[in-house]
């Protein structure tokens, strides 16, 4: 409640006071505004975060923003059933307009404006993002928090792909041409808010230069096999940090005469090249730099050793029942900022701090498993991974540690233990 009434001064206690009334009788019961409201998914707190430093003006933003929400009986109104209409939510819209304070009713309807007519008929705006697969709720993403800002940002970042006539702009050719569409931007842009235009224009300016043609930092990448729709998955949610989040990324990579750092180069020694790294990092967003110096920091030391966790899967003294670190990597594909938590929950799973075998890697050992056969199974799985192998051994062995009857009727009708775990490693999971 002080987020919302900072700036009242003198009117602090008068403006809480009409508030309150708005929304709680004399017996504390909500109030039909409340009711009405909630009956829609919106609570408090996600009123307060709208109405946040409205000041002495909170009460008169709320009633504005209700009434362009409901009518007196708290039937939607047509501004409402039109969003719903296109799958928008007013959970949603509230996101959108978070701080919007005093000017929240202004900023609701003037965003409106922009997607909708008077009869309630999409606009140009909205018409021509929708003939490239952005949608109302793909735009809501890119606007959360923009606040009072919001119809300002979402003119401005519309203005940056497209003319006045609908037709894309260089930026857009340019990006379709290198296999980026919108929505993939927009993927990277979610929760970009008010900066969503700044945060475009810096990306695409460290991808291409002012006629269209590729920096060296995409040069680079690409040399290494590392497209412009690679980095987009990565940085998937990354909003106004993106530009920050690849250059980070980048020059963990690479100096700035686009040479391979140690980093880079250990893990290639080691098999691992940049698409590899690139599966593995997919939706770190803004995180991307520090997932990959973490996940790196727990495989190897500072001198581009490995460390002791990677050296109990990787065991060259016994190939049979030891992985490289190709296939270990391929189990966290997907896992994004969370790569590294997935290599040591998997590394808990499979061994102690000592680098002793557990039971379960024991149990799937002595009934034929080898580490290329779990690789497999467990390719993708990335943050799952150590669940996954957990119930692969309740799978396949019963309580007594003997083989339980699925695998065995598999044996039976001929199949390998390749088979099986083609079969499993194509599976969603297992079960």
């Amino acid at each position: 409640m002080s987020s919302i009434l900072n700036g009242a001064g003198t009117n602090a206690a008068k403006s809480f006071k009409e508030l309150y009334d708005l929304w709680f009788d004399d017996k504390g019961n909500k109030t039909r505004y409340l009711k009405t409201l909630e009956d829609v998914g919106i609570n408090l707190p996600n009123i307060s975060s709208i109405l946040r430093r409205a000041g002495a003006h909170a009460t008169k933003a709320f009633k504005d923003l209700y009434d362009l929400w409901f009518d007196v009986k708290g039937n939607k109104t047509k501004y409402l059933k039109i969003l719903e209409d296109k799958g928008l939510n007013l959970c949603t819209m509230s996101g959108i307009l978070h701080e919007a304070g005093s000017n929240a009713a202004k900023s609701f309807k003037d965003l409106f404006d922009l997607w909708f007519d008077a009869k309630g008929n999409e606009t140009l705006f909205l018409r021509t993002l929708e003939s490239k697969g952005v949608n109302i709720p793909i735009i809501s993403g890119i606007l959360n928090r923009a606040g009072s800002r919001a119809p300002k940002a979402f003119k401005d970042l519309f203005d940056l792909w497209f003319d006045g006539k609908g037709n894309g702009t260089q930026y857009l050719k340019t990006l379709e041409d290198e296999g980026i569409n919108l929505p993939n931007m927009s993927s990277i842009l979610n929760k970009a808010g008010a900066n969503a235009a700044k945060s475009f224009k810096e990306l695409y300016d460290l991808w291409f230069d002012a006629k269209g043609i590729r920096t060296q930092y995409l040069k680079t990448l690409e040399d290494k096999g590392v497209n412009l729709p690679n980095v987009a998955s990565i940085l998937h949610g990354a909003g106004s940090k993106a530009g920050k989040a690849f250059k980070d990324l980048y020059y963990l990579w690479f100096d700035a005469k686009g040479n391979k750092t140690q980093y880079l180069k250990t893990m290639e020694e080691e098999g691992i090249n940049l698409p590899n790294i690139s599966s593995i990092l997919h939706g770190a967003g803004s995180k991307a730099g520090r997932a990959f110096k973490d996940l790196y920091d727990v495989w190897f030391d500072k001198q581009g050793n490995k460390t002791e966790h990677l050296k109990h899967f990787i065991n060259k003294k016994d190939r049979k029942q030891s992985f490289t670190l190709r296939n270990l990597s391929s189990i966290f594909n997907g896992s994004g900022s969370n790569a590294r938590n997935a290599f040591e929950k998997l590394h808990s799973v499979c061994f102690d701090d000592e680098g002793v075998r557990t039971e379960i890697l024991d149990d799937l050992y002595r009934i034929g498993f080898r580490p290329r056969h779990l690789s497999h199974v467990l390719c993708g799985a990335g943050t799952q991974a150590y669940s996954t192998l957990r119930k692969l051994r309740s799978v396949c062995l019963n309580n007594e540690g003997k083989k339980a009857q699925l695998p065995g009727d598999f044996f039976e009708a001929g199949f390998s233990l390749s088979d099986l775990c083609n079969t499993l490693g194509t599976a969603a999971e297992i079960s």
